[in-house]
């Protein structure tokens, strides 16, 4: 599976959105102009795949990849409110999701404010993860 399906998956489950609807309120690896309500996921340059000791002799080999989150809504508060919801629901996430297994997930900066959308007067505001996450086959 993906890592921007299996963080979109995520997002979904947490009420932020949905990949399924025609123009998705969550899309992954870009952002378009529409829906103006929407969660967006995009990799970044990460760090390179690192071994971590404490399971079995050899470690386990981790991917490392960086993860911009946007989020763009009507409403200004409203896209503060959700940016740091997110934001702290990603924090520290461990766990598995769709068969993946996900070590850590670290926010590497709060939310900040990309300021309004030059058509639409959106309220934008992004922040950047730093995902460990197990190799699937």
């Amino acid at each position: 599976m993906s890592l921007l399906i299996e963080l979109g998956s995520l997002v979904e489950g947490w009420g932020h959105g949905s990949m399924a609807t025609s123009p998705a309120s969550i899309q992954l690896g870009r952002w378009s102009g529409k829906p103006q309500n929407l969660v967006a996921l995009i990799t970044t340059l990460g760090r390179r795949a690192d071994r971590v000791m404490g399971e079995g002799l050899a470690g386990t080999v981790y991917d490392q990849p960086h993860v911009q989150v946007y989020v763009r809504r009507l409403d200004p508060l409203q896209a503060f409110d959700d940016s740091w919801d997110l934001y702290n629901k990603f924090n520290y996430f461990h766990g598995t999701v769709q068969g993946a297994r996900y070590a850590l997930i670290e926010a590497i900066n709060p939310p900040f404010s990309m300021g309004v959308t030059e058509n639409d007067n959106l309220m934008q505001y992004s922040f950047n993860l730093h995902v460990r996450r197990a190799p699937t086959p």
